[in-house]
């Protein structure tokens, strides 16, 4: 019982909030009306609050209100709990917590839902109601044979029952609740949380597994390894663009952190912003310096490449392949005096002219080929499933052990048709430059 809840309270969405001018980060069941609560992309919203701040805030309702398009928050919209925060970075007031949020009052609603019944579950329900049925007409013979033998009635009916109810496998469903306890308490001791009992018996029965790359096969920290400047500039330009760019971004990932750590700046006003996207996989920042107005943009330079909005040098791109291969993460970034558009989804600002490539290495995940071979063991199936560019995911498939020759396949690539959709999920083990 300890350790299922030290993992509740691991799992439980927390929030960071501005409570008296102090920084705190509270569970959602602390969280009161009146706090401030910063966001920031991949954070779930734990109350119902309106915006105070946004920098390109977008939020993802689809599990509130089933439309999967992102909405941009502005000062002053309502935001609902249960929502994720998709890009931007903004703050909110609270003005509805726990039961009194959008959230708290649809799980009120669905209190009612039961979760269907395993295989193995249905299979003893089956069992027991196939020996009840049979057992029916049995008791019917057994009493009118007992009444022959001048047994009172009453006397034979409750030997009639006495006898067949052993017959009844009740000590199956006994078993199997003792089996799930035992196999939830195993998994607790290695830092799972198993919230359903049946969930044991659907985990022993996978036969295929999705896996992200960073964070899963890799340990999700991101490292600088070179910046190689364009023609027309040099590495010390290039520095102070991208220290400058990463202090002065309002929202932060994995990239602006190591970027950051590697080049420290200091943040300058920004007068303009599109912030990074999954789904764009870009972001940009527009300046003002010496009166001129420019956009420094940030993203990944095979999609940009590909949309015609980039033409690398041939020594970038020369450099860009070796490093992709080599199982590298690669950004660009580069200037632009054109406005940004309002979303990354309306495309690149135009006139975009390379500033620097900025080459990360991920280190793998210590044990990953140990565990994934365990898997193949097991004739688990593995999918390899990452936004990155395709030459960098298979070289980390390639060092963990997954086969590149198993089918190989691109985001852009993937039929609309939900039919052939399975058909080439079936067919593939590694899927790249996937898109939410």
């Amino acid at each position: 019982k300890e350790t299922l809840d030290r993992l509740a309270i691991l799992v439980a969405p927390r929030a960071e909030v501005i409570r008296d001018g102090e920084a705190l980060e509270l569970l959602a069941d602390e969280v009161v009306p009146g706090d401030l609560i910063r966001m920031t992309p991949g954070d779930q919203l734990v109350a119902d609050g309106r915006m105070v701040s946004s920098r390109g805030l977008t939020v993802d309702e689809s599990m509130l209100t089933g439309e999967s398009d992102p909405i941009g928050k502005s000062r002053g919209d309502e935001v609902l709990s249960g929502g994720f925060v998709i890009s931007g970075s903004g703050y909110c007031e609270v003005t509805a917590v726990r039961e009194e949020s959008y959230a708290g009052q649809i799980a009120g609603e669905a209190k009612a839902f039961r979760h269907p019944p395993s295989p193995l579950q249905e299979e003893v329900n089956q069992v027991i109601l196939v020996c009840t049925w049979i057992l029916l007409p049995l008791a019917a013979l057994l009493i009118a044979s007992l009444a022959v033998r001048s047994v009172g009635l009453v006397d034979a009916a409750q030997t009639a029952t006495a006898g067949l109810i052993t017959l009844i496998p009740e000590g199956l469903v006994l078993l199997m609740s003792v089996t799930f306890a035992v196999a939830a308490v195993k998994m607790a001791r290695r830092a799972t949380l198993v919230q359903q009992m049946s969930a044991t018996e659907s985990l022993a029965s996978v036969d295929t597994i999705c896996v992200d790359k960073t964070g899963t096969l890799t340990d999700g920290d991101l490292t600088v390894v070179e910046v190689i400047p364009a023609r027309v500039t040099d590495s010390k330009l290039a520095a102070r663009e991208l220290g400058r760019y990463a202090a002065s971004a309002g929202d932060r990932n994995l990239t602006l952190e190591a970027i950051a750590e590697e080049f420290p700046g200091d943040a300058e006003p920004v007068t303009g912003e599109v912030a990074f996207s999954s789904e764009w996989k870009w972001s940009a920042l527009t300046f003002d310096e010496d009166g001129a107005r420019y956009s420094t943009v940030l993203g990944a330079p095979d999609l940009m490449i590909d949309a015609g909005a980039l033409r690398l040098e041939e020594h970038l791109s020369a450099r860009l392949a070796e490093e992709t291969a080599a199982g590298r993460r690669v950004v660009a970034l580069n200037r632009s005096t054109s406005p940004l558009p309002a979303s990354g989804i309306d495309g690149y600002p135009a006139g975009m002219e390379p500033v620097a490539l900025v080459v990360l290495r991920e280190n793998l995940r210590p044990g990953v080929e140990e565990t994934l071979e365990l898997m193949r063991s097991e004739d688990v199936a593995l999918k390899l499933i990452s936004g990155d560019a395709r030459a960098t995911v298979t070289a980390v498939a390639a060092a963990v052990g997954i086969p590149t020759d198993a089918g190989v396949i691109e985001g852009p690539d993937l039929p609309e048709d939900e039919d052939a959709l399975a058909e080439v999920a079936a067919a593939n083990t590694i899927f790249c430059r996937i898109r939410p």
